[in-house]
């Protein structure tokens, strides 16, 4: 009974943590569609406020706008 014990809580923990990294990471991308940095996403309730707020039109430091395909094809053989 021990071992099933065991196992069920390291199932668990293992999902738990899972799941918080794949928040984590959602946080940090959304954070980066605004131009901020990832850490933003420590100071309580800027996520809700992240839900609300579109992300930057164009590129930004992070990288090209996701909602907008063509920008960086557009740029392809321009360099």
């Amino acid at each position: 009974m021990d071992a099933f014990f065991v196992s069920v809580c390291l199932y668990f923990f293992v999902k738990k943590n899972r799941t918080t990294i794949d928040y984590l990471a959602a946080s940090v991308r959304r954070a980066h569609d605004v131009g901020k940095s990832g850490w933003y996403m420590l100071i309580p309730f800027y996520n809700f406020y992240l839900l609300v707020k579109n992300g930057d039109e164009g590129s930004n430091q992070y990288g090209p706008d996701p909602k907008n395909p063509t920008e960086e094809i557009s740029s392809l053989g321009t360099e």
